[in-house]
């Protein structure tokens, strides 16, 4: 038991070590008692408020709030059981090495997010109607922020990893005789008959499902709007590194917004970075090509990096027809932080962004933009002189060719339009 240390969330976003297999003889179980009432107390209070909502961000967040205390009271009546019947404690999550100065830093993130939480309460307290509850949403995801930036706070300080909400047992006694029945659910509605093999029972696929997301293979689609210019908005997730865990789930995400794709790796966690520059160094293997680094953008978050623009774009082509994609931030003192993404799924989130940014997917040169405003122009849809530049006109008649073949109107010389055009098979 030494590798394993126990923990305990008392509170919403404020975490405690409850023991060490030493102290845990010591814990008082009146105290655990009293501990789980008003646990039991604040879950009720938040059920209470969710229940004014039929669905929604506020739902969702709430909901969140009352899976980080359940986890709490269950971890605590197991230890209760184990403290009262000297019964093998079932809840142990590995220990990882603490490191004090990405503890250090997020200390100083922590008391920046407090002020923020505080002045998005207050805002809340003081606004009404849609302008209120927009005010609250925005205050309930910034408490999980600090929420999260707390247990990353445990882990650098303590060495503590936390299981999900979702993967905390029932408060029980271990024989040690126990057998293993998970089995994998392939019927639910929102798996991808295409890929059979991924298990679509983990508990992601369900909670994007409920979020508007479309699931294929890997990836979660959710079309949108931007709210700046009502343009078309694309997020794809990639989640086959989701552990399932409250923080350290490793994302990929192909994004269409505001008319800029990107391609962004978000390793969930608090990365130490050169504070003076603005971009991190990304090593990458796609399938079995040889690995290779870029500088990639770093994010306001500092938990990851993305490539924006034109870099991104270029990604995403790249990636397109490729089976899986190995990333790696490294840290400024030398932490690595490792994902490897299969990539099934991704031709259909990757032309979802595309076709909300207008760019192809293919790797088009100027003699092959060419060719297409000649067509287009020989069908009767002016595209201009054909000189190779895929500029405003040509992106007027490609859109009017779309729209009379019944393709969406990208305005990009997408692979669905140019087999219609004949161009593909």
């Amino acid at each position: 038991m030494s590798k394993y240390q126990m923990v305990s969330i008392l509170a919403f976003g404020v975490l405690t070590v409850l023991c060490s297999p030493i102290a845990a003889e010591s814990q008082n179980i009146d105290d655990l008692e009293a501990e789980i009432d008003l646990l039991e107390q604040e879950v009720e209070k938040v059920r209470a408020e969710a229940a004014r909502y039929d669905g929604g961000l506020v739902l969702v967040l709430m909901q969140s709030r009352i899976q980080v205390l359940e986890l709490s009271r269950a971890v605590l009546e197991n230890r209760i059981v184990a403290a009262s019947g000297g019964a093998t404690l079932e809840v142990v999550v590995p220990a990882v090495a603490p490191n004090s100065e990405k503890a250090s830093e997020l200390l100083v993130e922590i008391a920046k997010q407090s002020v923020i939480v505080e002045r998005a309460r207050e805002e809340a307290a003081r606004s009404g109607g849609l302008v209120g509850a927009l005010a609250l949403s925005t205050a309930l995801t910034e408490e999980l922020t600090l929420s999260q930036l707390r247990m990353a706070w445990y882990q650098a300080a303590y060495g503590i990893a936390f299981p999900s909400p979702g993967e905390m047992p029932e408060a029980s006694e271990s024989t040690g005789d126990e057998e293993s029945n998970s089995v994998a659910v392939s019927d639910d509605p929102w798996a991808d008959p295409e890929y059979p093999e991924i298990d679509y029972s983990r508990p992601i696929f369900a909670q994007l499902h409920s979020e508007g997301f479309r699931i294929s293979g890997w990836w979660g689609i959710r079309e949108s709007k931007s709210q700046v210019d009502d343009s078309p908005a694309v997020v794809a997730v990639n989640v086959a590194e989701f552990g399932g865990n409250v923080i350290g789930n490793p994302t990929l995400m192909a994004q269409c917004r505001e008319g800029e794709a990107s391609i962004v790796f978000d390793a969930d966690d608090y990365l130490l970075t050169d504070y003076q520059v603005n971009t991190i160094k990304v090593t990458l293997r796609v399938d079995d090509a040889p690995a290779r680094s870029q500088n990639w953008s770093k994010l306001t978050s500092n938990e990851g990096a993305g490539l924006f623009g034109r870099p991104g774009e270029d990604m995403l082509r790249e990636l397109y027809d490729s089976g899986q994609v190995f990333l790696r931030i490294t840290e400024r003192d030398g932490t690595r932080h490792d994902s490897t993404f299969p990539l099934a799924g991704a031709t259909d989130a990757f032309e979802a962004v595309a076709a909300a940014c207008g760019f192809s997917t293919l790797s088009l040169d100027r003699e092959d933009y060419k060719a297409i405003q000649g067509i287009l122009n020989a069908a009767g849809f002016e595209a201009g002189t054909p000189d190779g530049v895929w500029g405003d006109s040509s992106r007027r008649a490609m859109q009017a060719f779309q729209r009379a073949n019944d393709l969406p109107a990208t305005g990009a010389a997408d692979r669905a339009t140019l087999a219609r055009m004949g161009l593909l098979e």
